[in-house]
């Protein structure tokens, strides 16, 4: 799938992105699960405040991977960072 903008979940219940060219961010906020594995994002990826399952796996990021306060914190790896692995994604 291509995406020219951007996407934003946010009070969600499961946001699930693979595969895809993202041209924009990717910002998940305030909810529940996501799933992002083998994109790639032209600008930032931003996970804060989710309470559930956030993986992010063998995405290429050309800005900043960004995590804060999500319950649990975020699981994955192998991902390709242009910018900063910040918070709880820095071993991401």
């Amino acid at each position: 799938m291509r995406i020219v903008g951007n996407i934003q979940g946010e009070n969600h219940r499961r946001v699930e992105v693979r595969s895809s060219r993202v041209g924009g961010s990717i910002q998940i906020v305030q909810g529940e699960n996501a799933l992002l594995r083998n994109n790639r994002v032209g600008q930032d990826v931003q996970s804060f405040e989710n309470n559930g399952t956030q993986r992010f796996t063998l995405n290429h990021i050309n800005g900043n991977l960004q995590c804060k306060e999500n319950v649990p914190a975020p699981t994955g790896g192998g991902n390709t960072v242009g910018g900063n692995k910040e918070d709880q994604c820095a071993n991401l």
